[in-house]
């Protein structure tokens, strides 16, 4: 749930939200929101939520964007090994129907 707000707002990048701390402040509004909702702690990511996202915001600067942009360094972390292959939306697509029937079997299985 720690990206919920994106479902109202977008996923901004780090580097936009830096310059603009009023997003950073719609965010934490709205997120305290969507906890009351769903009765969560509106406090702060556990520690280990906030790590995961940097490695995985640290991953995708590398192999998406081929970033090397001070403030990939500066998350202070170190992206997997493992590469992204980024998928055509014609893949993708496919993937996400082959993934949804899936889950509708094993729901109503």
């Amino acid at each position: 749930m720690h990206d919920a707000t994106e479902a109202y707002i977008g996923d901004i990048v780090l580097p936009v939200k830096c310059q603009f701390p009023q997003i950073e402040e719609a965010e934490k509004r709205l997120w305290e929101i969507i906890a009351g909702v769903f009765d969560l702690d509106p406090g702060p990511f556990h520690p280990s939520i906030v790590h995961a996202d940097k490695v995985v915001l640290a991953t995708e600067a590398r192999d998406l964007f081929n970033e090397e942009a001070p403030w990939v360094r500066d998350l202070g972390v170190e992206p997997v090994e493992e590469r992204i292959m980024p998928w055509d939306w014609v893949y993708a697509q496919e993937q996400f129907i082959i993934q949804y029937l899936k889950l509708k079997d094993e729901r109503h299985g």
